[in-house]
């Protein structure tokens, strides 16, 4: 039997031959492959305490190995495959998988040079929380969460093949978990907490971000339908601030998200626990989208919005523009109206008549005037409480929309060009709510 020491390092610079013994006792020594050429872990050998891989050329390790203390790779390239307590990576070094294996990773994971996944899985199972750290954001091929106590994300990381939720939450912190466009996702228990981003290549088949809060799963369902792009979702409890006047006829639980590059339709899902008690009507509810300090309600009877209270889902097709979205009763009605005024002018300041100004409810439902000769135009009948899109037309120029509150008078709505002269005529003005909402 060959029995390393309690403590202290053993340095191998050329052939580890343990011989034909068995049951090998290790204790809490250090195993220091440190060779000029390159080396080979003995498949004889096949429980260590720690293990160093210090050789500036490669080792090749073996299936089957067990590092009980800590794997470190310290210089060059280890290519192995195996069960692990914790695993370092020092810069310049390269932790290499084998293609198709699983690497089993008990403790934490520390990353400061290079992993190459090689298509292969690493399993994080230990029995307490681990953490996936290093100055380096780890790409994973296929990861796999099965612990129970969590995994704690200090830094980015990317996963391109299977994201595999067996139980326990991963949690990204100020970090973002990236999937790549081939990623998919096979869940049992469990889900990611914090901000998770979906890079899509294409139009495809529903993609089920699996997202939460700390105890509670509220994933979207994700269709692109045209584009290629990523989108980036993060559950939140409670309400965005702009919405807490009206915080016991809201959903206590709301999305940000932002993207590009695509259209897609979403559908939220939440818990019975986020929706406040009566007086609240889950029934009547809309869609609210919040951009900073402006919130826009959606209604049911909008063709792209459904509303799902027995299935705790709300959905919004279309959607190419990214906020904070969550659900909740309309604003009371009003009769009060006020009105709305402003200047549409050129890019020397002067005013533009004859431009075509539009003024856009929650509803869909849309008011036009025309600029006067000097540029100016009014509304008087705006029903106040709401927010409305006011957009403008001309044929010469492009102008951006505004979203505005209107609780009183509102003036000085003022517009200016985006740009100078337009190469065509063709409508642009915007719709909210419809294909971008």
């Amino acid at each position: 039997m060959s029995i390393l020491p309690a403590t202290g390092s053993v340095f191998i610079a050329g052939t580890f031959t343990p011989g034909t013994a068995v049951g090998h006792t290790i204790t809490g020594s250090t195993v220091v492959f440190n060779g000029a050429a390159a080396q080979a872990l003995p498949s004889g050998f096949t429980t260590y305490n720690n293990l160093t891989l210090n050789n500036p050329t490669t080792v090749l390790g073996f299936a089957g190995l067990t590092v009980q203390g800590l794997l470190r790779v310290q210089a060059g390239t280890f290519t192995s495959r195996g069960t692990y307590n914790n695993v370092q990576i020092d810069g310049g070094a390269t932790l290499a998988g084998t293609a198709t294996t699983t690497r089993n990773v008990s403790g934490n994971w520390t990353n400061d040079g290079a992993f190459s996944a090689n298509g292969n899985t690493v399993n994080f199972n230990g029995s307490s929380a681990q953490t996936v750290g290093g100055s380096t954001a780890t790409t994973f091929n296929s990861l796999t969460m099965n612990n129970a106590a969590g995994l704690n994300l200090n830094v980015g990381a990317t996963v391109n093949g299977v994201l595999t939720l067996t139980i326990g939450e991963i949690s990204t912190g100020a970090n973002t978990l990236t999937m790549g466009t081939a990623g998919s996702v096979s869940r049992t228990s469990g889900h990611v907490v914090g901000t998770l981003q979906k890079n899509f290549s294409g139009p495809g088949p529903v993609f089920t971000m699996p997202v939460g809060t700390a105890g509670a799963y509220s994933p979207l369902n994700v269709t692109v339908t045209a584009g290629s792009g990523q989108l980036t979702a993060r559950p939140n409890t409670g309400v965005p601030v702009v919405l807490s006047i009206n915080s016991a006829r809201t959903l206590q639980r709301y999305w940000t998200l932002s993207g590009s590059g695509i259209t897609s339709n979403i559908t939220f899902n939440y818990l019975d626990g986020d929706v406040p008690g009566p007086p609240n009507d889950e029934n009547i509810w809309n869609i609210i989208r919040v951009t900073g300090s402006i919130a826009v309600r959606y209604p049911p009877t909008l063709s792209y919005v459904t509303m799902n209270p027995a299935g705790n889902q709300f959905t919004i097709n279309g959607l190419s523009s990214y906020s904070d979205w969550t659900a909740g009763e309309p604003l009371a009605p009003t009769a009060a109206n006020a009105t709305v005024s402003g200047q549409v002018r050129d890019l020397d300041g002067r005013g533009i008549g004859g431009a075509r100004v539009s003024v856009q409810n929650p509803a869909g439902e849309i008011k036009t005037a025309f600029t006067n000769p000097f540029g100016y135009y009014s509304f008087s009948d705006v029903a106040v409480g709401q927010t409305y899109l006011v957009s403008v037309e001309h044929k010469r120029y492009t102008f951006d929309a505004r979203t505005i509150s209107v609780s009183d008078d509102v003036t000085g709505i003022d517009f200016t060009p985006q740009s100078g002269l337009r190469s065509d005529a063709s409508d642009r003005s915007p719709r909210a709510g419809h294909s971008t909402p």
